[in-house]
């Protein structure tokens, strides 16, 4: 029995004129036009195209066109039906000047044979014209023999038309029965597979709706379950958050068990030198050292956490988990809302934009190049843009404007034409004038940096802007593309210098690093740039995941060479696949090489995947993951 595919409902925002949302096709490519005319509204006239397709034409069409009639509007549903598997597709659209596209799907145009297709108008003024239309699919030797498919867009439509194109090859059969036999004979087998194919579509609708009765019954006996589940999740919640006040409790006579035996130590080492001089107790000293420790590096700035780097090294290493509890209060907010948790913190910063979770999340403590960094372990807001947390001051944490300010251009697609006085943008999908991104208008001040000719830095008043060309003021030098230029509209700039005074420390708010250079170098190789010395994705967070032990990470070619830290984090832990939760894409501060436009994330597809999108872009799976520096 066949399978009806019913397309995913979309999420539809503000309505848009038609033409708007009609795709056509480009001068390259493959296009079959079916011409008619409305006013032969008393049969439906059929026509064969003698055109022919291939199983690979990624970029094939088709043009219906209505050729009396001006300014004819309306919709049209079309079916096509697949004369050697029996595959049906129904789909539906717009008609804008009598004229509409439809783009063959890989889904359809897969399927190998002949094909016969009925064309429904129907105009606002509620005329009704109909065109029956036939065409080959030509398949390769190499194609695998495709199993029958139906898709459907609207059910009562697609029966209705299936009768039409029934009655129409009845008709056809009559008037072809003292052709030849064979002819007859495909007709005969055409009749009787739409015959075949109502009945069987009607019998696969009734059984659907049986199951969906069944379906909402066992939904009804589930939700029961649910409830019982979840009153038995929050009992082990409790009793996991009475272990973790136990483990913190252990913990902290760990650490006073540990000062004391380092203590008990030197005592020990110094009564061995007597004898010595200066230097030669110093060689003791370390000689010692690498045969009792296993790590040398100790947190003596008063931070919360652990104290003593457990895995890794100064560069990159962990010295464990902080609970929230353990930081102590932000001083600079209100009364009632200084407790420090991901809430709190999106307060203190001026993060507004977004949802909440995971207030309460524990934190990751890291030594990063000599540094004491803390990350959440899980993403503490959702559905938020990069521009939101660029706006307060919290990506580059550089006390400078960054690298690539909201709708800025960066990377090697700028390139500065002396003889139109302009900075150019290669012909790419996010141009000077991508919506949402606009860089500038005529009369404001952009910035440019890193160019190599100094006649093409500085500031520029926009005298003209088009997709590809910002014609500035003052005399530029021709210049070739370059990686580390960048464009940005000067009232966009906030200085990336955001504070907060947590318990006695001071910290700075960023981002973390995602990839292994800004802009990445190259999101089109194959470790699309995340891997590297600079990525603190890799380096900090990769090492306490659970496929660091064997390697077997989703995107091994994002991942690069990981070491094993043994902690064993899941995707579920950190929230890291879309279908753990919200936030699971996780914003970084590079810009995309490739897509000058838009901003590396990690996350989403497990801890290893990484991607690059535009940094207006407000969705659920987008989250806040900061990283919190310590400065004093």
């Amino acid at each position: 029995m066949a399978e009806i595919i019913l397309p995913p409902e979309e999420n539809e925002e503000t309505p848009q004129a038609p033409e708007l949302n009609i795709d056509k096709p480009t001068e390259n490519s493959k296009v079959i036009t079916i011409e008619f005319e409305a006013k032969k509204t008393n049969k439906v006239s059929t026509k064969d195209t003698n055109q022919q397709l291939y199983t690979t034409d990624t970029d094939a069409w088709f043009e219906f066109k209505e050729t009396t009639l001006e300014n004819a509007n309306g919709t049209y549903s079309v079916v096509f039906r697949n004369r050697h598997d029996g595959s049906i597709f129904q789909r539906t659209g717009d008609v804008v000047n009598g004229i509409a596209y439809y783009k063959i799907p890989e889904q359809e145009i897969r399927h190998a044979g002949a094909w016969r297709g009925q064309l429904v108008y129907t105009l606002e003024n509620g005329n009704t014209t109909a065109r029956e239309f036939g065409y080959d699919v030509k398949g390769h030797i190499l194609d695998g023999k495709d199993v029958r498919e139906i898709v459907v867009e609207d059910f009562e439509t697609l029966m209705s038309q299936l009768n039409s194109m029934k009655d129409n090859a009845e008709q056809e059969l009559a008037n072809l029965v003292n052709t030849a036999e064979r002819n007859e004979t495909d007709r005969q087998a055409f009749f009787d597979g739409l015959v075949e194919d109502i009945d069987e579509l009607q019998s696969i609708f009734e059984a659907n709706e049986a199951q969906r009765k069944l379906a909402e019954s066992e939904r009804a006996l589930n939700e029961d379950e649910r409830i019982a589940n979840e009153q038995g999740r929050e009992t082990t919640e409790s009793e996991r958050v009475s272990n973790e006040e136990e483990r913190i409790s252990n913990e902290s006579e760990r650490i006073e068990s540990e000062l004391a035996r380092k203590e008990e130590m030197e005592k020990a080492r110094y009564s061995h030198f007597s004898n010595h001089t200066y230097n030669e107790i110093g060689e003791r000293l370390d000689t010692i050292e690498s045969n009792t420790f296993t790590s040398h590096i100790f947190d003596d700035s008063g931070a919360p956490g652990p104290k003593s780097l457990i895995r890794g090294n100064e560069e990159a290493g962990f010295y464990g988990f902080v609970q929230p509890s353990e930081f102590g209060l932000l001083t600079d907010n209100t009364d009632g809302q200084q407790d420090f948790n991901g809430a709190n913190l999106a307060l203190a910063v001026g993060l507004a934009q977004g949802t909440a979770q995971y207030s309460d999340t524990a934190w990751m403590k890291f030594s990063r190049n000599g540094e004491i960094v803390f990350v959440p372990v899980k993403p503490i807001r959702h559905t938020l843009s990069w521009n939101s947390i660029y706006n307060q001051g919290a990506v580059y944490g550089d006390n400078t404007v960054g690298f690539n300010p909201p709708n800025g251009r960066a990377g090697n697609k700028i390139s500065v034409s002396a003889a139109n006085n302009a900075f150019v943008i290669d012909e790419i999908e996010d141009h000077w004038r991508r919506d949402g991104a606009v860089i500038a208008s005529i009369g404001d001040t952009i910035v440019a940096r890193g160019f190599k000719e100094e006649a093409n830095n500085g500031e520029f008043t926009v005298q003209s802007i088009t997709d590809y060309q910002i014609v500035v003021d003052g005399e530029l030098v021709d210049e070739e593309r370059s990686k580390k230029v960048s464009v940005h509209n000067k009232k966009h700039e906030v200085k990336q210098d955001r504070k907060v005074t947590i318990g006695n420390h001071n910290f700075a708010v960023t981002l973390l690093k995602g990839g292994a250079d800004d802009p990445l170098d190259s999101y089109n190789d194959a470790d699309r740039g995340l891997v590297g010395a600079e990525s603190e994705w890799n380096n900090l967070i990769l090492p306490l995941h659970e496929q660091a032990k064997l390697g077997n990470w989703a995107y091994e070619n994002y991942a690069g060479d990981v070491p094993d830290w043994g902690i064993g984090l899941t995707d579920l832990d950190l929230i890291t696949h879309h279908t753990l939760g919200n936030g699971n894409y996780t914003w970084c501060q590079e810009t995309g090489d490739a897509h000058p436009a838009r901003r590396v994330g990690r996350g989403h597809g497990g801890a290893s995947y990484g991607n690059v999108d535009v940094s207006w872009y407000v969705y659920w799976d987008r989250g806040w993951r900061p990283a919190l520096r310590l400065l004093s």
